[in-house]
């Protein structure tokens, strides 16, 4: 899976601070690399949820719900990954879905507009 993603992680963002960053390789490992042949899926795009990066960030364990303070967190680094550029909400959160997240695995100048 995103094993290029990762890897262009280091490359384009290594200035950001540790944990967004862990956020992002976390959310770059899942990704897809190249779109899928074989359904719609498209690379760079994250769809996971915060539960599954506070999981890999080590905030809970796998056997529980990570707190509400954990989830919190997760949504700081996520905001700060916007903030810089990183990352790009493609849709919000809604009726039990979660919010999916385009990677910006290439140099960027300055953050895009989001969607409203």
């Amino acid at each position: 899976m995103g094993r290029n993603n990762a890897l262009a992680v280091y490359d384009l963002w290594r200035h950001l601070p540790e944990r967004p960053r862990a956020v992002l390789v976390y959310m770059a490992l899942i990704s897809l690399d190249y779109d899928s042949d074989r359904d719609d899926t498209d690379a760079r795009v994250y769809f996971g949820g915060h539960v599954q990066i506070a999981n890999a960030l080590g905030l809970n364990s796998d056997l529980e719900m990570p707190t509400p303070g954990h989830l919190r967190m997760v949504r700081r680094y996520i905001d700060q990954l916007r903030a810089a550029g990183a990352v790009v909400r493609v849709q919000r959160a809604k009726n039990h879905r979660h919010a999916i997240y385009r990677l910006r695995l290439e140099p960027v100048d300055k953050p895009p507009p989001e969607p409203p």
